[in-house]
């Protein structure tokens, strides 16, 4: 074999290389079109179901919190040490 036909075969391969590629990525975008799905993937997220968790609750009773510290913060600085101490009652409950 000689340096023109290594050289052919390289270009043939990158060729494939590049053509491959882009039957990939119209594929992944006929994906996306038909699922309004980003990543790429047909899913149906009725077909979800996420884990069951113990932090939820817990979770609420944070955010309840933090809001109720946020709004006593623009209203009086006494009232955000009150919503300070729910917040640590909270944490201390779990």
């Amino acid at each position: 074999m000689g340096f023109r036909d290594w050289l052919k075969a390289k270009k043939k391969k990158k060729q494939q290389e590049r053509l491959e590629k882009r039957q990939a990525q119209e594929l992944a975008e006929r994906s996306f079109v038909s699922t309004d799905n980003d990543s790429g993937f047909a899913v149906d997220p009725a077909d979800i179901n996420p884990p069951a968790s113990r932090f939820t609750d817990e979770y609420k009773v944070f955010v309840e919190a933090q809001d109720g510290v946020r709004s006593a913060e623009t209203v009086d600085g006494d009232a955000a040490s009150s919503a300070e101490e729910a917040v640590d009652d909270a944490c201390s409950d779990s």
